[in-house]
């Protein structure tokens, strides 16, 4: 398996963060990300969303099928196996901005 670039990390965190808004908005509020690790189950950010059913998570966001699981998982950054290390970091910088950026946007108002 070739390793993935850091842009494709955030690339694919940024769809995910798209399906998350769509089937579950304002889900960044309900994530620690002194617990967030993509390489675990129960605290990837599906994990923490639902009730530690990473694969209950998928469903709820609309994967096709358990055949197409893996690759739309990917793509969305909901998993990557090898690179769970700097998914989880790609992930805790998204967040983080989001989190500011909502602030802000609070302050501002």
């Amino acid at each position: 398996m070739a390793k993935r670039r850091w842009w494709e990390h955030t690339e694919a965190v940024a769809l995910g963060m798209k399906e998350l808004d769509r089937g579950r908005p304002g889900w960044e509020h309900h994530i620690d990300l002194d617990k967030l690790n993509v390489g675990h189950m129960g605290n990837c950010v599906l994990g923490q969303l639902f009730g530690g059913n990473w694969l209950a998570g998928l469903i709820a966001l609309g994967c096709p099928s358990h055949e197409e699981e893996p690759t739309w998982a990917d793509d969305r950054g909901f998993r990557c196996v090898g690179h769970e290390g700097s998914l989880t970091t790609a992930w805790k910088r998204a967040i983080q901005a989001r989190r500011q950026a909502r602030e802000t946007e609070v302050i501002g108002t």
